[in-house]
C-alpha cells in the first residue's frame, strides 16, 4: 500500500519563508498530520480545547498487572501538542470524563495543578467498577531544553490502564478555573522537516536526519532520565520508512524481537522492537496509517 503523495502547497510554502531568512516559523497545525480541537479521535472522546493530536491514536498491548482486570483493555495512547493556556484543556478533558460517565479524580499526593517555571497536571476517570479508564498528564517548560522540548498532554484510554488501574484514596479532581499564565511555547517549522538530524538526546549520537517526504510533528525530547528520544513522524512517502526503521536499528543495543501487529478498536500498529535489557536502550517503531499518510513513533529509551 502506497501511501506516497506530493508535498501541499501549505509545505512548500512554509518551506520557502524558512529559506528566505523570515527567522522562526511557527508550525502550522492546521496541516495535515494534526488533529483538531473537537474531532473524535477515539471511541467518543474528542481532542481537548487548547490542543492538537499529533498524527494518531497508537494502539498499546497491556497485560494485567492486579487480578480481575479484562483480558483485553483494547487500549490506545495519544499524544497532543498544548496551542494555548492549558487550563482550557485540562478543563475540556475534565468534562469529557464526566460526560462519559467517569468521576474525575486525582492522587492525594499531587492534587493540583502546578505553574512554576513548569507545567504539570495529572487527572484520571474512574468507572462505576472502580477502574481508572483513562489517565493524562500535562506538563510543560517556560524555558525548555532538549530534554523537554514542547508542552504536550499524553493520554492513556482503555478499559483500564497501566498506572493505577485499580487505587481506592481518589480525591475529586478540582479543574482549576481561569488562566494558568503559562504560555507555551512555540514550536520551530524549521526545526522539523526533512534534513533535521535525530540525535540520541544526553549523548553525542546522531541516529539520522528525517527524510525527505517525512517531517517531525513536534520537537524531540528524551523521555529517558539518561540518555534516548521520543519522535512522531508525518510519513507521506513510503520510501521514507525504510530509513526511519534504519534509525531505530542503529539506536538498538539488544536483539530485534519479532515484528508484530498491536490491535485496538479499529487501528492497528507494526511494531518494530528491539531488546534493551543489560543496561541497553528499548527501543520500539510503530507506524500506524493515517489518512492518507502514516505515522511512526520512534520510542528510545536507555539506562
Amino acid at each position: 500500500m502506497s501511501v506516497r503523495r506530493s508535498a501541499s502547497l501549505a509545505a512548500v510554502a512554509l518551506v520557502a519563508a524558512v529559506a528566505a531568512g523570515c527567522g522562526v516559523t511557527e508550525v502550522d497545525t492546521s496541516q495535515p498530520g494534526y488533529v483538531q480541537p473537537g474531532e473524535e479521535f477515539w471511541d467518543g472522546w474528542k481532542v481537548p480545547a487548547g490542543s492538537v493530536l499529533l498524527g494518531t491514536p497508537f494502539p498499546e498491548e497491556f497485560r494485567p498487572a492486579q487480578e480481575d482486570l479484562p483480558e483485553d483493555p483494547e487500549s490506545v495512547t495519544a499524544e497532543f501538542m498544548l496551542t494555548e493556556d492549558p487550563y482550557t484543556a485540562v478543563r475540556d478533558l475534565a468534562a469529557q470524563m464526566e460526560a462519559q460517565g467517569l468521576r474525575a479524580v486525582s492522587s492525594p499526593d499531587f492534587d493540583t495543578c502546578g505553574v512554576d517555571g513548569v507545567f504539570a497536571c495529572s487527572v484520571y476517570g474512574v468507572g462505576a467498577d472502580g477502574l481508572t479508564k483513562i489517565q493524562a498528564h500535562f506538563t510543560g517548560h517556560e524555558n525548555p531544553d532538549e530534554a523537554e522540548s514542547f508542552a504536550r498532554l499524553e493520554v492513556e484510554i482503555g478499559a483500564w490502564t497501566t498506572i493505577y488501574p485499580r487505587r481506592t484514596d481518589w480525591i475529586d479532581f478540582a479543574a482549576p478555573q481561569g488562566e494558568s499564565g503559562f504560555e507555551p511555547p512555540k514550536a520551530d517549522a524549521g526545526e522539523l522537516g526533512p534534513g533535521t538530524e535525530v540525535p540520541l538526546l544526553g549523548r553525542d549520537e546522531t541516529l539520522g536526519e528525517v527524510p525527505e517526504g517525512t517531517r517531525l510533528l513536534a520537537p524531540l525530547y528524551n523521555p529517558s532520565a539518561t540518555y534516548g528520544v521520543h519522535a512522531l513522524f508525518h510519513v507521506e512517502d513510503e520510501a521514507a520508512l525504510a530509513d526511519i526503521e534504519a534509525m531505530a536499528a542503529a539506536a538498538a543495543t539488544g536483539e530485534r524481537y519479532p515484528d508484530g501487529d498491536l490491535t485496538s478498536g479499529d487501528l492497528t500498529s507494526h511494531r518494530i522492537s528491539y531488546d534493551g535489557s543489560a543496561g541497553g536502550c528499548q527501543v520500539e517503531l510503530d507506524t500506524v496509517l493515517a489518512g492518507d499518510a502514516v505515522t511512526a513513533r520512534l520510542h528510545v529509551v536507555c539506562d
